[in-house]
């Protein structure tokens, strides 16, 4: 086989003849010379043309080739480059996928994965540009970050990238960028239901909120509108509102209200839709709120650090998807691991919908108080479901399941219950 060039960590050519391998070491007139890899074991030189690349020159080595080893960094480049064609997929996903084409033998010359994976970070990482210090570094985004990989439409709305030429404090600091593609403003239309929530977890540090609007397709709920957001303002929420719905107008999109807009009981949000969308249902209940606030715990709850008792609370008002003759054998399971602070609560919430005691000729607590809490049995939140069950999906991998109201939004039909 006539020698080749494969590229090293940093990207630097690397000579290959005969199953050994070279680093450049000097190059004098028309002639390159090359040292065996393994230096200072093996210091073998080979002495090549620069552009023909034709062996001039090639001393023996004291160790036998391994043209495995060669194909593994071979395909660790490979592997590099397939993450940065496709920058959506999972860095596990490639390297599975490239490693089914390889012989057992190069197989065990890779690297391990956590390796590999953080290589296909550091690629992608490498070919973009350096992340935003400030709010101002976004007033001219580049056209790649503001449409999809096949060019299409990505960012409708971006409140200081369309300035003209303002740089008021206030704008920069309430900037808000809101992302979504033509077809799903059509498919968000033609969605009767939406399902809105607002995460911080994964929310750049530019910014307070990732804001999220999910809508129906085919009875599968699909996030279809993300807008980063600067704070949890009704404000804010109304101008995402408003942008999607101007940007679905602009571009000749049939918009209807929708009839349902499930919310994460954010006081903020709820204002938002109804003084945008007057007439759309908002299935809530302030359940927790409420009595959060009574047994004082509202500081704790809207604190973002303290995760445990907000998770708590919102573990229980998933139970609102759980059928109801399940409601008490899945209750007494959460109550098991909530926290001391929310028992008081928990017993209010088992009096109120559950019940204490199992009715006569009943082999469970529940009655009417655990259907009418019960959203298993609410038309308007499982409509053309019928006889479909419900999961929940996290938001930052759409894999995992997560038994928390502020995941219940991420609703994908025809699956087993959690």
């Amino acid at each position: 086989m006539a020698p080749y060039y494969i590229k090293s960590k940093r990207g630097k050519n690397l000579l290959v003849n005969k199953g050994h391998l070279y680093c450049r070491h000097s190059k004098k007139k028309t002639s390159v010379y090359w040292v065996c890899i393994r230096k200072p074991e093996c210091i073998t030189r080979c002495t090549t043309t620069e552009e023909s690349l034709r062996i001039l020159k090639e001393g023996g080595h004291g160790h036998a080739p391994d043209p495995e080893a060669i194909a593994a960094r071979s395909a660790v480049e490979a592997i590099k480059d397939a993450g940065v064609q496709a920058p959506e997929r999972a860095p596990v996903h490639i390297i599975d996928q490239q490693m089914h084409r390889l012989s057992d033998g190069v197989v065990a010359k890779l690297p391990l994965r956590p390796a590999m994976k953080r290589a296909v970070n550091r690629a992608r990482s490498s070919r973009l540009p350096a992340n935003p210090k400030s709010i101002r570094d976004l007033r001219d985004l580049p056209p790649e970050f503001r449409n999809t990989l096949s060019g299409d439409l990505f960012v409708v709305y971006d409140s200081y990238g369309e300035q003209d030429g303002s740089d008021d404090e206030d704008d920069v600091e309430d900037t808000i960028i809101v992302f979504a593609t033509k077809e799903n403003l059509k498919k968000l239309g033609r969605s009767s239901s939406w399902f809105t929530d607002g995460t911080f977890m994964v929310c750049p540090s530019l910014f307070t909120q990732l804001f999220t609007i999910h809508g129906l397709v085919e009875d599968v709920a699909l996030p279809l509108v993300y807008a980063l957001l600067p704070n949890k303002a009704e404000t804010s929420h109304t101008k995402v509102l408003e942008a999607i719905k101007n940007k679905a107008d602009e571009l000749q999109i049939n918009f209807p209200e929708p009839e349902t807009v499930v919310s994460d009981f954010e006081v903020a949000i709820i204002n938002s839709v109804k003084s945008i969308f007057p007439n759309a249902t908002i299935p809530l209940c302030f359940f927790h709120l409420g009595n959060v606030q009574g047994a004082g715990l509202q500081a704790a709850y809207s604190d973002p650090d303290n995760r445990e008792l907000k998770d708590g609370v919102h573990m229980l008002l998933s139970l609102a998807f759980v059928p109801v003759e399940d409601l008490p054998t899945a209750f007494d399971e959460l109550r098991e691991v909530l926290v001391d602070d929310l028992l008081d609560i928990a017993d209010t919430f088992e009096k109120t919908y559950i019940q204490l005691k199992p009715k006569p000729g009943s082999d469970y607590r529940g009655d009417m108080n655990s259907s009418i809490f019960s959203t298993y049995y609410r038309k308007k939140v499982i409509q053309n479901v019928q006889e479909q069950s419900v999961f929940f999906m996290d938001n930052a991998s759409y894999r995992k399941f997560q038994i928390s109201s502020q995941r219940m939004f991420y609703v994908a039909m025809g699956k087993s219950y959690f």
